[in-house]
């Protein structure tokens, strides 16, 4: 018996040598110089040419700060040079570079010509609604109103259309989605990007998403571990704190990242957050103040996605240039503590603020430092071999190549009539209504007035009128922007109409508080005594539902407006948002309302003459009238 095990054990010992030494990966690995390594880990951006800050008059004779810039759209030729001697594990691209879906094509296809030894990650950050990049193409309502819409489905739907139109132009990481809960409604950051404020509610909308882009062969990173969505403050200008345990995280925020890793998530960036009950290590800032460490940072932190929640894949930083970190920590801190905590891709580790010139010499300073640490043993060389494999091996498995796209009908394809109708389609769904009373829907001989908030809006009604409008929709409907013109140029007595429909729009509480706020309660005072309907669009964040008295309220979670109107969809269509023009078009509507609210809406209360939230919810979550 003995014998046997022995013969048995030399088997397997004999598999296991043959797999290692036939491996491809681990023997490229094992040819690639340090130097290339550690570029593998690194994943910058390109977005300016030329960059300076200068000093200028305004129109009253005060100084302010002016950029004079111009933007990479074109790879240069010392930006070539650089690429083709740096082999980057990835580039990250955000809108300086792109101009339309042609000039993008190109920009990738001659970035992956500077590497023909191992590709690109070529990645962006389109998460859809608020946060996209590309100034053309589908954008799709956002995670908060796919979540409104009730129907997961719509949630495939979005990440199908935007993972395919980003496969045609070359991309094949998106940074999204993101799965923060905002739980906190002061969240200056997150918001409507979040599905909701409850694990339960994302849960299937997470799947989904991550199913629509796995579909279109494009890599996917959640965000922002360990929860970005319980801060009052925005990491890209500070560091953010928050003292929640890990028993309390584990029964919340943890749980959407769960679920994002079940559906075999690829990557997963950290959040520059400190929570000091989880790990309460302090480190010497750069201003010579003891910090706790923020998540990106913490090996502690960061040991709970391997070892609590079982995530084998890709720990990627958020951008290493933000506030939170460079204001703290030295350029070879970051990268010490981050490696070592578990970060297997530094994104952007230099400011990229910059003249191209300056810019190149940082980074290349930057590679040369990293490069010294490992031969230093400042940094152990497994660290880097462990990232390095897990970056070939997903790029094996999402079959990502150098190879060049095809431009041939690009622009035609890349935000097509066929997926802007689905778009706004998915938008209609997702329009939420709270209150009516017996008002809706209107009639097209209905008088409406809209007041909007800024001259962007304006479009939205007549991209409606001229683009969607079934013959629903008065023609001669009137649109006033007061907030332009000044809000004491608008004269109340003007309203001889039936119905008064008003945007409201909330960033943040603060907005909730300003002068048009303040502007929208007098229109409605001046409603009430004329006997005059009002209909209430809450255009971004749904918690100013609970500011207004108004006779009809309903939410759209995206507040831009649309600037330029499209009038031929088989060129380049400048991305606009759907969100109005389906509340819009939802106030006509004869179908039911389908939405529902996706987080809990909380009572507004007066404090020192300023409104604030209060302890009562409102409207609560799964709130939606018919």
């Amino acid at each position: 018996m003995k014998k046997i095990l022995n013969i048995l054990v030399i088997c397997l010992l004999s598999i296991c040598l043959f797999s290692c030494v036939n491996d491809p990966i681990k023997n490229k690995i094992k040819e690639m110089s340090l130097e290339e390594k550690v570029t593998q880990i690194i994943m910058p951006s390109f977005r300016f040419e030329t960059y300076e800050k200068v000093i200028e008059k305004d129109a009253n004779g005060n100084d302010k700060e002016v950029v004079n810039s111009k933007t990479l759209t074109v790879l240069n030729d010392k930006t070539k040079q650089f690429l083709t001697k740096h082999q980057f594990g990835g580039i990250i691209l955000f809108s300086q570079n792109f101009e339309s879906s042609k000039q993008t094509v190109k920009l990738i296809n001659d970035i992956y010509d500077t590497n023909k030894d191992i590709p690109y990650f070529i990645s962006i950050d389109q998460e859809g609604g608020s946060i996209k990049r590309l100034s053309f193409g589908t954008g799709m309502p956002g995670n908060m109103a796919l979540c409104a819409s009730n129907d997961p489905e719509n949630a495939y739907i979005s990440s199908q259309i935007i993972g395919d139109e980003l496969a045609r132009l070359g991309i094949n990481l998106n940074f999204s989605p993101v799965v923060d809960l905002n739980s906190n409604p002061n969240n200056p950051i997150i918001g409507i990007r979040s599905f909701s404020d409850n694990p339960e509610y994302c849960k299937t909308y997470i799947e989904r998403s991550i199913d629509g882009y796995h579909d279109k062969n494009i890599a996917v990173s959640l965000k922002h571990f360990p929860g970005h969505g319980d801060t009052d403050v925005d990491s890209h200008t500070g560091l953010p704190l928050v003292n929640k345990t890990l028993e309390e995280i584990k029964d919340f925020e943890l749980k959407t990242f769960k679920y994002g890793i079940d559906k075999d998530a690829d990557m997963i960036m950290s959040a520059h957050i400190q929570f000091p009950n989880i790990d309460d290590t302090k480190y010497l800032g750069i201003n010579g103040n003891e910090i706790y460490l923020p998540a990106t940072l913490s090996k502690t932190i960061l040991n709970i996605l391997r070892n609590e929640l079982g995530f084998n894949g890709i720990i990627c930083s958020d951008s290493l240039v933000m506030d939170a970190i460079k204001d703290n920590y030295r350029k070879e801190d970051i990268v010490k503590l981050g490696l070592e905590a578990g970060l297997n891709i530094l994104l952007m580790p230099v400011d990229y603020q910059q003249n191209i010139d300056t810019y190149l010499e940082e980074l290349e300073a930057f590679i040369n430092m990293t490069v010294k640490m490992f031969e230093n043993k400042e940094l152990d060389i497994k660290l880097l071999d462990d990232s390095v494999e897990k970056i070939l091996r997903l790029k094996e498995k999402r079959q990502i190549e150098n190879k060049h796209i095809d431009d041939e009908g690009i622009e035609a394809y890349i935000g097509s009539k066929t997926s802007h109708d689905i778009e706004i389609e998915i938008a209609k769904k997702a329009i939420t209504k709270v209150e009516d009373n017996g008002i809706l829907p209107l009639k097209k001989e209905d008088q409406t007035i809209a007041i909007v908030t800024y001259g962007t809006q304006i479009g939205s009604f007549e991209f409606v009128k001229q683009v969607y409008n079934d013959g629903n929709i008065s023609d001669d409907l009137e649109v006033y922007c007061p907030l332009n013109e000044g809000l004491e140029t608008f004269d109340m007595n003007n309203l001889n109409v039936d119905n008064v429909i008003i945007v409201s729009t909330m960033y943040g509480i603060e907005d909730v508080n300003d002068d048009y706020s303040l502007f929208i309660d007098d229109v409605l005072k001046y409603c009430k005594e004329i006997n005059v309907n009002t209909i209430l669009i809450s255009s971004n964040l749904p918690y100013d539902l609970s500011r207004f008295d108004t006779d009809v309220k309903v939410a759209s979670y995206f507040g831009s407006g649309i600037r330029n109107i499209p009038t031929n969809f088989n060129e380049d269509v400048t991305s606009y948002p759907p969100n109005i023009p389906a509340a819009i078009l939802k106030l006509y509507d004869n179908n039911e309302f389908t939405g529902k609210l996706p987080v809990d809406i909380l009572e507004m209360i007066q404090e020192n003459n300023e409104y604030i939230f209060g302890n009562n919810i409102k409207y609560s979550r799964g709130t939606g009238l018919k």
